[in-house]
């Protein structure tokens, strides 16, 4: 079970990543992130 979550939070970062990189590359999404 510990390890089956462990790989959850990893497909899960994973995900948020691939979002996150997929968004700034779209200008129609840009205004959706904050930038600091």
């Amino acid at each position: 079970i510990e390890r089956n979550y462990n790989q959850v939070k990893e497909d899960v970062k994973q995900i948020v990543a691939d979002e996150l990189a997929r968004i700034e590359s779209d200008p129609q999404l840009q205004h959706l992130i904050k930038k600091e």
